[in-house]
């Protein structure tokens, strides 16, 4: 009975289905006067639409290729160097475990290893693409997320603007992810805002800012997607996924606390009933997102520090492998001013953003809510790292966050650059210039803050009171660029004057053909009375399909070159034009072209023993590596035998607090040590680590008795093979007492709980 009665409900609902289609496209009726219309067919109505909607998409979306075109062509792209250059090998074995099987850096990583995620994520994508186009397809969506927030959060600020236009909305979006783009100025931590190649950072950071952007425009999807985001990038960037769901976390509890009144009173719609609730969802989800991570911080600790004690551990992976990441000691004092210099700068867009909350705008809050939580992230993560030198902090890298606390700043640095811009003066344009040129670099934006900062502190008394006359702002804006630049002609090893310098000659140039082609534009205007008033840069604009060409012309014509030109150990023109575009896998100098030579001539179970410093000659290789000084373990005991190798490969004699001080005060000639090894003693270490090749970059002088035989010479670097009847001075006896554990190379590691560093 019950099955009769699902039948009937169901044939019920499937009639009343059909009349309502029948009803929707059922010919309209006659008008009242009986004469028949003629009606558009269906199919036309929905190509029409269809063409619309293509065509709005293409609006929308031809701005940000440009400005991704142009990113490219301004900031170039590399791959396979930097720190993909020891990143990618983990994955390299990951997706052939034969390749690196008997390196110690790659086995060290099976052990404590934070980028699973990420390498999960580009192994997935790599077995289908491939290696190169999941790179640069990573870096376009890392690129996409983090325009994505910026636009957004930039939208949203024009629209507390008495007369908000869409228009606005658009260019403060362009030059807010321009400015993030270019900005290379106050990188506390040496971490820039956007790098120029696919770093998991980048990806976390951008999922962080697209969950940042939800939440202060309003959008009630942030209650679910923000959480959703931040879990994504704790698992891409384990400790910066937890930085950002601290730092929003603690602005959701405080909105949902009703400490500021930042949520508008509006009623919410049936669909928003439970996700629209706001912070109280988000502050819980975020905590279900992390609670893995969470979960995980006690067993990781134990993995990450067993077998050394605390300080002996601080000193080698704090002095010694990551100074320029985790000691703020360490950052140079023009890093810090220009850090500061991205808050001074933001004080034109923050006054803009109080008022706005003066006027009853509870939307600007959250903006200014999120600059205080991070500025006291930064500020609590200083007390613990360097007030209390505590050892868990600083390994947690919390200084990370300082990079977003200069989008932070950037967004309202757009407002103001937008602002001086839309002047539509000489002056103003040349401001707004110069304080994007001044991104580029520590000293110039010190310089251009200055000037800056003069010229806004006298338009505000001259607006609020009149007592400065016309024209005093020009003049205090000119004395202290020109202060400025004279400084760093006589300081700055940067060329940071010629930089500011071309950079306002050459835009003076353009603001002359900008005033000649505006006074034609007058006189015609003036003689027809028909043409209007254009817009002082409309006469020289050219359409957006040009900028479009223009921004992809020089990296597409470098992608053209590296299809076109195979991968050698021989130098190339079209690759050394195209070296700053490095899209395919092809050698650009003389390291990496030895190191391909090794690829296709070493055996496959060859071990090289290389100079410290260079970071590329693991992965272009694709040989084991004894020891590289940026490619370093995070554990403990892998510490400890990476540190002993770097004593040995330079040579060095002392303790463990001077290796460190001889590191700190002069890494570059600590590591040149390496160089002045005899061949002798070069094949002692081979021997020593099992290796069977030496890379070196001096002659080692090698005779008839020689244990070094010659390979190859590509530039000042020379590859060696070990001979085999070579026999090596006997090692010490180990300790009898068993404490001494054998490495995973096979040699004798230092002592459980010791570091020996003789």
């Amino acid at each position: 009975m019950e099955a009769w009665s699902v039948f009937i409900s169901f044939r019920l609902h499937l009639v009343r289905y059909t009349q309502l289609r029948s009803a929707r496209y059922a010919r309209p009726a006659l008008p009242h006067d009986g004469a028949e219309r003629e009606i558009e067919p269906l199919d036309g109505t929905i190509k029409a639409k269809t063409t619309e909607r293509l065509t709005h998409l293409w609006a929308t979306v031809r701005p940000w290729l440009i400005l991704l075109g142009a990113t490219l062509t301004v900031m170039g792209y590399e791959s396979r160097n930097g720190d993909q250059a020891y990143r990618l090998p983990l994955l390299l074995h990951r997706h052939d475990p034969t390749l690196f099987a008997d390196d110690p850096f790659v086995a060290a990583f099976a052990t404590f290893n934070p980028h699973a995620g990420y390498l999960a994520l580009l192994d997935a994508s790599q077995r289908v693409v491939g290696l190169s186009a999941t790179l640069f397809l990573g870096w376009v969506c890392a690129f996409g997320l983090t325009a994505f927030a910026l636009a957004r959060i930039a939208r949203w600020v024009a629209s507390l603007s008495p007369t908000p236009t869409r228009d606005a909305g658009l260019a403060l979006g362009l030059t807010a992810s321009a400015l993030a783009m270019i900005d290379r100025a106050g990188n506390i931590g040496t971490n820039h805002v956007f790098a120029s190649m696919l770093l998991d950072r980048v990806i976390a950071h951008g999922l962080g800012w697209s969950a940042a952007a939800l939440w202060i425009t309003g959008s009630w999807r942030a209650a679910l997607c923000g959480p959703v985001l931040i879990g994504a990038a704790a698992w891409i960037h384990p400790a910066l996924g937890l930085q950002w769901g601290m730092v929003l976390g603690a602005c959701w509890t405080i909105e949902a606390l009703g400490g500021w009144r930042l949520r508008p009173r509006r009623r919410l719609q049936p669909h928003q009933s439970f996700f629209g609730r706001g912070p109280q969802t988000a502050a819980v989800l975020t905590l279900v997102m992390l609670s893995p991570n969470l979960a995980a911080l006690p067993s990781q600790s134990r993995a990450l520090l067993e077998g050394l004690d605390p300080q002996t551990f601080l000193i080698l992976s704090a002095w010694i492998q990551s100074p320029q990441h985790m000691l703020p000691g360490q950052w140079r004092f023009e890093q810090w001013a220009a850090f500061g210099c991205h808050g001074v700068l933001a004080v034109p867009g923050l006054v803009t953003l109080v008022g706005a909350l003066r006027r009853g705008d509870p939307r600007a809050g959250r903006l200014i809510l999120l600059g205080v939580v991070l500025g006291l992230f930064l500020l609590a993560s200083w007390v613990a790292v360097v007030v209390m030198e505590d050892l868990k902090a600083t390994l947690f890298q919390p200084f990370r966050m300082a990079t977003a606390a200069r989008v932070w700043a950037l967004v309202l640095i757009a407002c103001h650059v937008a602002g001086l811009w839309n002047r539509r003066t000489a002056w103003g344009r040349v401001r707004a210039v110069l304080i994007a040129a001044g991104l580029t670099g520590d000293w110039r934006l010190v310089t251009v803050t200055l000037a800056e900062s003069a010229a806004w502190l006298t338009e505000r008394v001259r607006g609020d009171r009149s007592l400065v006359a016309p024209g005093w702002a020009e003049a205090f804006w000119l004395g202290v660029l020109g202060g400025g630049l004279l400084h760093l002609l006589h300081h700055d090893t940067r060329n940071g004057a010629s930089i500011l310098g071309g950079t306002l000659v050459v835009w003076m140039g353009v603001e002359a053909l900008i005033r000649r082609h505006t006074q034609r534009i007058d006189r015609e205007s003036t003689k027809e009375k028909s043409l209007p008033r254009w817009e002082p840069l409309s006469a020289i604009r050219p359409r957006p399909g040009v900028w479009l060409g223009l921004a992809w012309l020089v990296p597409g014509a470098a992608w053209c070159l590296q299809v076109v030109t195979p991968a050698s150990d021989r130098a190339d023109w079209p690759i050394a034009l195209t070296a700053r575009w490095r899209f395919l896998e092809r050698p650009i100098d003389d390291e990496e072209r030895l190191a391909w030579w090794c690829r296709t001539h070493l055996p496959a179970e060859a071990r090289l023993v290389t100079p410290p410093g260079p970071k590329s000659i693991r992965l272009w290789s694709q040989r084991s590596v004894v020891f590289n000084r940026a490619g370093g373990p995070y554990h403990a005991r892998g510490l400890a035998e990476w540190a002993e190798r770097f004593r040995l490969h330079v040579g060095f004699e002392g303790d463990l607090q001077t290796f460190a001080a001889a590191y700190l005060n002069n890494r570059v000639a600590l590591e040149s040590r390496y160089d002045k090894l005899t061949d002798r003693q070069l094949a002692d270490l081979a021997r020593k680590f099992n290796a069977t090749h030496v890379w070196t970059r001096t002659d080692a002088q090698a005779t008839a008795d020689s244990p070094l035989i010659l390979l190859k010479t590509i530039g000042r670097h020379r590859v060696y093979r070990v001979r085999e009847d070579w026999e090596s001075p006997a090692p010490p006896e180990s300790p009898t007492d068993g404490s001494a554990e054998p490495a995973g190379d096979g040699t004798k590691s230092s002592p459980r709980g010791a570091l020996v560093l003789e």
